[in-house]
């Protein structure tokens, strides 16, 4: 397939849906920019086919057909907003996060959004997931006997009891 053809329609293109989608791309050489609705992520939303779409994925459809079962539609210019076809690719869940990792665009340590934004990652009891509460937790650490015995105790891991007790969890709880 030529350079040219990757940038046109096919020709079962609903005209109305490309008129509608073009409305909110900046085309200005090398990425396609969405000028559309867009989520925090940056990625855009297009109405399409009865629902709401990311806006990379109706591009897919208009210039490369249907989207293979369960795959994800990646950036090669990894720009969220980006819906120019030759810039993207199907993949697995699996090949995009590694694409993403391989990039950099994990954040992680220092750039997760718990270090970022402590505020926002709820601790302790609060967190809905949580076994434990304080009073378990200051149990466990007063607690005399092997790990799997309190483990066994409380109904958690030994590997929670050892966090625990030497404070790599609940470190709040006093």
């Amino acid at each position: 397939m030529a350079d040219a053809d990757l940038l046109t329609p096919l020709p079962n293109a609903d005209a109305t849906v490309l008129v509608r989608f073009f409305a909110k791309v900046a085309v200005a050489g090398g990425c396609w920019m969405w000028t559309g609705s867009r989520n925090r992520q940056g990625y855009g939303s297009f109405r399409f086919a009865g629902g709401q779409w990311r806006a990379h994925r109706v591009a897919w459809e208009l210039f490369r057909g249907p989207i293979p079962t369960g795959a994800d539609i990646c950036h090669r210019c990894d720009n969220p907003p980006c819906v120019r076809p030759d810039h993207l690719f199907p993949g697995t869940r699996a090949e995009n996060m590694a694409d993403c990792r391989m990039k950099g665009r994990t954040a992680t340590g220092e750039r997760h959004v718990s270090r970022l934004h402590p505020e926002r990652t709820p601790r302790g009891e609060a967190n809905g997931l949580s076994v434990l509460t304080a009073d378990k937790v200051r149990a466990i650490r007063a607690a005399t006997g092997s790990g799997h015995a309190i483990a066994a105790r409380f109904g958690i891991s030994e590997s929670n009891v050892s966090m625990v007790r030497n404070r790599k969890t609940w470190k709040h709880v006093g």
